[in-house]
């Protein structure tokens, strides 16, 4: 079965991208970030956007464990 992309999707690309990143970040400050080692149980952090440069990159902060 081939999916079908969303009607509202839109590729993006260079600053149209980076500003529909900065759109989502601005409404959505705080994201959980998962990592495991190969096996489970995942585990899961709350980490906090800091910035979003010029080209799309996103910077986070995490507390310590």
């Amino acid at each position: 079965m081939k999916k079908q992309p969303s009607p509202d999707a839109t590729n993006l690309s260079r600053d149209a991208a980076v500003e529909k990143i900065r759109q989502i970040v601005s409404s959505t400050r705080v994201c959980l970030f998962g990592s495991s080692e190969g096996r489970p149980p995942l585990e899961v952090r709350p980490m906090s956007v800091q910035d979003v440069d010029a080209v799309g990159n996103i910077w986070f902060l995490s507390a310590a464990s």
